[in-house]
């Protein structure tokens, strides 16, 4: 549980293992994670260190969504161009954040590698707690800005 590895250049959370719930069950104890990783090689990994912890205590692994990682690109004209759209609609700087969570966005550069794909949303804090929130705000400045974005798409 926790984080794996950090980018040593600029800090960013490489694979982590999020342990988000235990349930006891028909006298059986099931641990939930969530494994997030920029990696398909990561994740794997993580699973096998899981799967082998199971075996040991006679237990088992399920897997019930396995979200394959992708890399930030750099040089992605579409998170450019969403960047300078945004910013012209709200009148506002955009955070660009890089981030290992799999999300859909790994299972579409499983189908198509060749892809410029970014990912983005309104504001939140606390992700994956008790304590997780939405802003507002930012949610209707999101919406706004994004039918803007997809309605200028060729």
């Amino acid at each position: 549980n926790g984080i794996f590895e950090v980018d040593p250049k600029n800090h960013v959370v490489i694979s982590s293992n999020n342990l988000g719930e235990i349930k006891i069950e028909d006298n059986c104890v099931k641990f939930i994670n969530e494994i997030r990783a920029m990696e398909k090689s990561q994740v794997e990994y993580t699973y096998n260190k899981i799967s082998t912890i199971a075996d040991i205590y006679n237990g088992s692994l399920e897997i019930y969504a396995k979200y394959p990682g992708w890399r930030f690109n750099p040089d992605s004209k579409l998170r450019k161009d969403y960047k300078e759209l945004f910013e012209k609609e709200l009148n506002k700087k955009i955070e660009i954040k890089v981030s290992p969570a799999g999300l859909e966005s790994g299972y579409l550069l499983e189908k198509k590698p060749n892809l410029d794909i970014i990912s983005v949303g309104p504001n939140h804090t606390g992700l994956h707690s008790p304590s997780e929130s939405a802003n507002i705000p930012s949610i209707i400045n999101f919406y706004e800005a994004f039918k803007v974005f997809l309605s200028q798409i060729n």
